[in-house]
């Protein structure tokens, strides 16, 4: 079984695209589309995440050489915090799964970047405490019982940890991705992200 460890997310070093980060460009070109939101406007990149990455961290097998691309609603200046929040309510599910955030599985691409964009940050593994955490199980979880059949759970971002911490509206905003456990070729939209707040 894998075990929990923890996770910094490092604003000094602006991330490697090969390697796993928050913020910056996808790796999507010639891939997919840049995600669009329920309103039509682009989706902003919260983690790109390579298969050894996973694989090594939390058993997860997206298949060699691909990457877990995870987008999210992100509107300044504007509410939309339950956008991506996920209680265990079915209609907020049905929000999250109409494209209010997105997670693709992909082989690599060229770099794409959007509009808006989060500064690129290294996520690098942390022999100390944080509440942002990769592999084992989920802490802080609300609803234990959350319907993401056929998904495991891979990590969780609290938003006090990131360098910009309006990412998930709040900064007490922890943020859970839950990717399939073995991935389809081609395009794989069957994960999941949501935020919860603590």
């Amino acid at each position: 079984m894998v075990t929990s460890r923890a996770l910094v997310v490092d604003p000094q070093s602006a991330a490697d695209t090969t390697e796993p980060r928050i913020g910056g460009g996808a790796l999507i070109g010639g891939i997919a589309e840049w995600p669009k939101g329920l309103s039509g406007t682009p989706l902003v990149l919260a983690a790109s995440l390579p298969a050894a990455f996973l694989s090594e961290t939390t058993g997860i097998d997206i298949g060699s050489g691909r990457y877990a691309s995870v987008f999210t609603t992100y509107a300044p200046g504007t509410y939309f915090l339950d956008e991506i929040t996920y209680d265990g309510d079915p209609a907020e599910l049905a929000l999250l799964r109409r494209g209010a955030t997105q997670v693709l599985v992909h082989d690599a691409g060229g770099l794409v970047r959007s509009a808006v964009e989060m500064p690129s940050c290294s996520i690098l593994l942390s022999e100390g405490e944080a509440q942002s955490r990769i592999g084992g199980a989920p802490e802080l979880l609300q609803e234990e019982d959350l319907a993401v059949d056929g998904l495991s759970f891979a990590l969780q971002l609290y938003g006090g940890d990131l360098p910009f911490r309006d990412l998930f509206y709040l900064a007490d905003g922890v943020g859970y991705l839950y990717l399939p456990s073995r991935s389809i070729a081609g395009i794989d939209r069957s994960g999941l992200f949501f935020v919860q707040v603590t």
